[in-house]
Order: structure tokens, then sequence, then C-alpha cells
């Protein structure tokens, strides 16, 4: 600890200064309420829409590539789709 840390420090002890931080108290959470014994407790949740993603049209494009020479390797077809993409 530094020279002024401990200064504070014992300063704050004897009551001199205030803490510049202090614990800030819990905050209270009201007890959930009691299931009544006539009721089954089903838990509710709302659907889940996932938004459908558009296609790379990047990929698309190597796709249809790979389509027209079905014997060439990747490679060799993103060289070849390299050439007649336009974006």
């Amino acid at each position: 600890m530094h020279r002024k840390g401990i200064k504070n420090a014992l300063q704050c002890l004897q009551g001199r200064v205030k803490r510049k931080y202090t614990k800030r108290p819990k905050p209270v959470v009201a007890p959930p309420p009691s299931p009544s014994t006539d009721e089954p407790r089903v838990p509710q949740t709302a659907p889940v829409v996932k938004k459908e993603r558009k296609p790379n049209p990047w990929l698309a494009h190597t796709k249809a590539v790979q389509a027209q020479h079905p014997d060439k390797t990747y490679t060799e077809i993103l060289s070849i789709a390299k050439l007649s993409y336009k974006k």
C-alpha cells in the first residue's frame, strides 16, 4: 500500500475521513407465490421465432459453379468462380 493509502486508512479507522465506497444493501426480493394444490403449475414460455437468414451470394455462386464442374476440386472451383462473380 502506498503512503496516502495507509494515511487514509488510519483516518478512516479514527473516524476523521469517511470511506469513499460503501457496500450497498442487497435488494429485497419478494418470495414467489405458493402454488395452489388444485392447479398443476405449467411454465409459460413465449414461442421462439427465428429470423430466416438471407443466403450468402458468394456461396450460392460457388455452389452453382460446382454444379457445372463436378469433377473439379473446391480450390479450383473458387478460382473459376472468382472470374465470373459480379457483386
